[in-house]
Order: structure tokens, then sequence, then C-alpha cells
């Protein structure tokens, strides 16, 4: 499956998506559109941990795309600037279980920077 993104982050590590359509679209593909706008939501797609953010102040969404092949313990500083300690727990978790899925579900997603009209 291709999922369509607005930017790669740093160090090909993973994706950002600002768009409201695409956001919609993601979340109810992974069915976990019902906690929209609620809390922080963190799931998995492929290779990818996602974490998906809802801003009230600035009436905006975003979902981020995490290679799980990033170590936590390698960027422990940049972790702890960007998450609070829950999350990244559940990043932990969200990771080590894209790991037991195996090879073949680590490449049923590609990420691809596009503007689709979706």
């Amino acid at each position: 499956m291709t999922l369509y993104i607005d930017a790669e982050l740093d160090y090909g590590e993973g994706a950002l998506v600002t768009d409201p359509h695409k956001v919609d679209f993601i979340l109810k593909t992974y069915n976990v559109h019902e906690n929209r706008k609620k809390k922080p939501v963190m799931f998995h797609a492929g290779r990818y941990v996602v974490l998906y953010e809802f801003s009230i102040p600035e009436n905006s969404e975003r979902i981020v795309f995490f290679d799980s092949i990033i170590s936590i313990e390698k960027n422990v500083n940049r972790f702890l600037d960007s998450f609070p300690p829950d999350l990244i727990r559940g990043f932990k978790i969200t990771q080590d279980k894209i790991i037991a899925k195996g090879a073949e579900y680590l490449e049923s997603v590609e990420l691809q920077i596009s503007n689709p009209s979706i």
C-alpha cells in the first residue's frame, strides 16, 4: 500500500502529513479515527510507528511516521525533547510489535511525497 505524505523528516527517519484530507484517509484506513482530536494516537503501518496529534490552539492535525529502525537509546535526547515519557514508552511498545510481525509486514507500506486529491 502506498500512503501519500507531505514531507520527509531529516535523515530519512520518517515523514510528516499535515494535509487534513490525507490525515483523515490514513486514520480511516487504520481504523483509528474514533479517538481523533481527543488525545495522541499511536499505531503501526508497515515498518512505521505512526503518531497522530491534534493541536487545539492551532486547530490543526498531523501525522508523523517514524521508521521503526530508529534507536530510541541512540536518540534519547531528541525523543525526550519532543515527546512526553508515556509516548516514548508507546513508541517502544509499537516498535516491538512491528519487529515481531516479520520482514513481509515491514515492506507492506510505502510512503510517497505527493499531492494527490484524496
